[in-house]
């Protein structure tokens, strides 16, 4: 019973506030337009609170674009990582976190496919944002854990904000 009222700790979750202290910087996005990820990444690149990480299209460099434009239906970023619903669970059931418009075999990327100098998506939108002639030869993606220190700031954004993480499902606090 709370306040006279027969709820418990998991009654009407949906209403809690979906950045917190458990949620932010979980590199899930909790809330529609992301907030609780903003700002996490702010060694690569430092946006102001309304807006967020970005990789343009036009220049393939990171930018802090508006989070108006987050969640919008329309696609600003490459991968579309400024879309939720693409790629990302529990919104897609297709693993991999970068959308791929047009792809030559699913539309979402696993970022291990990045950067390996096959191009996955039609327009090539999975190779145009890599680094070329880096001074150590990589043998697969910038995304493996092996190679992703010699990344482009660019690259490791991608790499990252593309990953798949799962949700934890119970966390534990000790005194």
């Amino acid at each position: 019973m709370i306040d006279g009222k027969n709820q418990t700790d998991e009654t009407e979750c949906e209403l809690w506030e979906c950045d917190n202290i458990y949620t932010h910087c979980d590199k899930i996005w909790n809330c529609l337009d992301g907030k609780d990820e903003m700002n996490c990444n702010s060694s690569l690149f430092n946006c102001s609170l309304d807006s967020r990480m970005c990789v343009t299209f036009d220049t393939y460099e990171l930018i802090c674009l508006s989070i108006n434009r987050f969640n919008n239906g329309i696609i600003d970023c490459i991968g579309g990582t400024d879309e939720l619903t693409l790629c990302r669970p529990p919104y897609s059931y297709i693993h991999g976190g970068f959308y791929c418009p047009n792809a030559i075999r699913i539309p979402c990327l696993d970022p291990i496919d990045s950067c390996t100098n096959i191009a996955w998506c039609f327009n090539k939108e999975d190779e145009k944002f890599c680094q070329k002639n880096r001074s150590i030869e990589i043998d697969s993606s910038i995304c493996e854990d092996k190679y992703i220190s010699f990344g482009s700031n660019t690259e490791k954004f991608l790499c990252d904000i593309t990953k798949e993480y799962d949700k934890e499902r119970m966390k534990i606090f000790y005194n």
